[in-house]
């Protein structure tokens, strides 16, 4: 199973001491004793009025796939994406924000938050997702059309829209994960989708002679993700604030490139038949 690690927070107070600690939201248990149970104040990330449609449906959908992370470690409702108030300033330290980047030229979506340096508990998380990554999704598909239009075949109508919009879901839910403390676990991709924080190809398959892209991009957040954040959380619970322990795990992703994490995982030529590169012990950040 592919392993991921969480984002660590370093404080400097210049006192000969610069604690680590690992970004988390502050939740807590209605009924402490209960397996499940509401939190006492609920995650909540207020949408841009500014985004449109369809992007806002699937920006609402995707990152909304968090709250089952939160249900996989006991918490019940304990994240919402809600529409932003007219009276809200996004600016405003309070409130977590999904805003929209519009723009004719290319630009990065990303996931930032602010952090206590203290304790490691996220003050806000400012979520920008980039209009323009719609575009290099369409060329994908749009690479595809000979292909997909061969033999005088037709497409369903609204397939390159659905295809879009599904990798957008992904990507906000990715983004949303960077804010929550995930990094990137790009070999996901390579075992069976199982983490929504990769970055992975469009998933084509060959039915009946035709190519087929109705499954592209997995939905909701993958077999790993969910069951990683709950440990994580719970072992927060468990151990000081000051503590490491989420960031004291491998990272596969190697920084930024999938194709080096696939070169990383390709058999080693002094290793015997069937074994694997050994892959360096690394905490972020790095």
């Amino acid at each position: 199973m592919p392993r991921s690690s969480f984002t660590g927070s370093r404080g400097r107070f210049f006192t000969g001491s610069d604690p680590w600690h690992s970004v988390r939201h502050r939740l807590v248990k209605k009924d402490p004793g209960a397996a499940r149970s509401e939190p006492v104040e609920p995650i909540i990330y207020y949408l841009d009025r500014a985004v449109p449609e369809p992007y806002r449906s699937a920006f609402k959908e995707g990152a909304g796939w968090w709250n089952e992370m939160f249900e996989e470690a006991g918490f019940v409702n304990a994240f919402r994406v809600e529409d932003m108030p007219k009276w809200m300033d996004p600016l405003d330290a309070r409130y977590h924000v999904i805003q929209w980047m519009h723009r004719s030229e290319s630009g990065s979506s990303v996931g930032p938050s602010f952090v206590d340096p203290r304790t490691g508990e996220i003050i806000k998380a400012v979520v920008r997702m980039d209009s323009h990554r719609s575009l290099a999704n369409h060329d994908l598909y749009a690479a595809m059309l000979p292909a997909l239009l061969a033999n005088g075949g037709e497409r369903p109508e609204g397939e390159a829209e659905a295809y879009v919009m599904s990798r957008r879901k992904q990507h906000a839910a990715q983004k949303v994960g960077h804010t929550l403390g995930l990094a990137h676990n790009f070999i996901a991709a390579f075992d069976g989708r199982a983490s929504v924080m990769a970055y992975p190809a469009p998933l084509v398959r060959l039915t009946d002679g035709r190519l087929d892209v109705s499954d592209a991009y997995a939905p909701g957040p993958g077999a790993y993700t969910p069951r990683r954040y709950a440990g994580a959380i719970a072992r927060s619970r468990r151990t000081p604030s000051s503590s490491r322990s989420w960031t004291k795990c491998r990272r596969r992703d190697f920084g930024s490139s999938p194709i080096r994490t696939s070169a990383a995982l390709a058999p080693s030529p002094k290793a015997p038949p069937g074994s694997t590169a050994r892959m360096p012990s690394r905490s972020w950040p790095g």
